[in-house]
């Protein structure tokens, strides 16, 4: 009886909400289901944020010093800008990873406006949002499915993409301008910038549509996650060989084979012998000359002569020498040859080893 009291109040306080406040988007579902079921809401309702472009409406992404993040979403494919960042409530497509589930099934400037049947909440977290949505897919009981409400300018591409001016007449463009006085009317910045970018010769023709996206599924995390948790090995297990990959050479990619410090630790830290074979013989590389010993005198930088790069010194060694340390703790490998042949120590333990030594005596 209480629940429908409270669902009939609910039904009724949404009739008389002005549908400017529907257009805000300002409750998320589970404030919805609070609200129903509990007359009112004892949190703050998030509030979409102050000058929040809406792509639907034509407004674009504002220009600023940093470019736009750009984001992957997990194992959906999808990479896109959130617009006002996590607190925003549009997210424009960028690409879509080859291979994902994602790929063919997007264009680039596609908006998506929500997920799984509910509008994103400005205000909110997108990042929370996508992830639980995520994780609620990959469940078994689920199949995998997840949806997203997408909204699509037909002309997006056609304005913002490359044009082929091959065949352009210049003399009609020519006279097209000679013949045109708008040139002297005074218009609002924002008119003008759309009238640059095309809007007028490319207008905007919406369409709405949902997609659905088949993502793997996983058994559900446990409750001492990440420890004996079927899904957390599972997912380790598919890291670690896209990382295997970083260290395997291509004869055909000169890119390849390179490896990285963060990679190496964690192959090293899977316990695994193959992975620390990978990272043994990667130390030994070219490519791992961030761990070689140093090919000058220690402390020759701080010379006056010393024409060598001097930047972000305690920066670079910092993280190196840490990463280093580590790698030597957890394997005691403490040498690499050289093309000489001759046994060097690794940079770090190198400058360790008197104190080591002493402490072993």
């Amino acid at each position: 009886m209480n629940t429908l009291r409270f669902s009939t109040l609910a039904v009724a306080m949404a009739c008389l909400v002005p549908s400017s406040f529907a257009a805000e988007r300002t409750l998320t579902p589970e404030q919805m289901e609070k609200l129903a079921k509990d007359g009112e809401l004892d949190e703050e309702v998030p509030t979409r944020p102050a000058q929040l472009p809406d792509l639907t409406k034509g407004d674009l992404i504002p220009p600023s010093d940093d470019k736009p993040q750009i984001w992957t979403f997990g194992p959906t494919g999808l990479a896109g800008i959130m617009v006002g960042k996590f607190q925003g409530d549009q997210i424009q497509v960028q690409a879509t990873l080859k291979g994902s589930p994602a790929e063919g099934k997007f264009l680039p400037g596609d908006v998506i406006t929500g997920i799984n049947g509910e509008k994103f909440v400005a205000g909110a977290h997108l990042g929370y949002v996508i992830g639980n949505a995520i994780v609620e897919a990959e469940r078994e009981k689920n199949a995998g499915k997840i949806t997203f409400q997408v909204w699509r300018d037909e002309n997006y591409v056609k304005r913002f993409g490359k044009k082929d001016v091959s065949g352009v007449d210049i003399e009609k463009l020519f006279d097209k301008a000679r013949d045109d006085n708008t040139l002297y009317d005074w218009k609002p910045e924002e008119e003008r910038a759309k009238e640059v970018l095309g809007f007028d010769e490319y207008p905007i023709i919406p369409t709405t549509f949902d997609v659905e996206l088949i993502l793997r599924v996983f058994p559900d995390y446990s409750d001492t996650a990440p420890y004996e948790c079927p899904k957390t090995a599972q997912i380790l297990e598919d890291a670690w060989k896209v990382l295997e990959k970083r260290f395997v050479a291509d004869p055909k990619n000169p890119r390849s084979g390179r490896g990285g410090i963060i990679e190496s630790m964690a192959l090293v830290a899977s316990g695994k012998p193959e992975h620390r074979k990978l990272v043994h013989d990667w130390v030994r590389s070219k490519n791992g000359k961030q761990w070689h010993p140093p090919t000058e005198p220690i402390g020759a930088m701080f010379e006056p002569d010393y024409k060598g790069y001097k930047g972000y010194q305690s920066w670079h060694h910092g993280f190196t020498g840490l990463s280093c340390a580590l790698y030597y703790e957890a394997t005691g490998d403490d040498s690499q040859c050289n093309e000489a042949g001759q046994r060097d120590r690794l940079s770090i333990p190198g400058m360790f080893a008197p104190v080591v030594d002493r402490e072993k005596e």
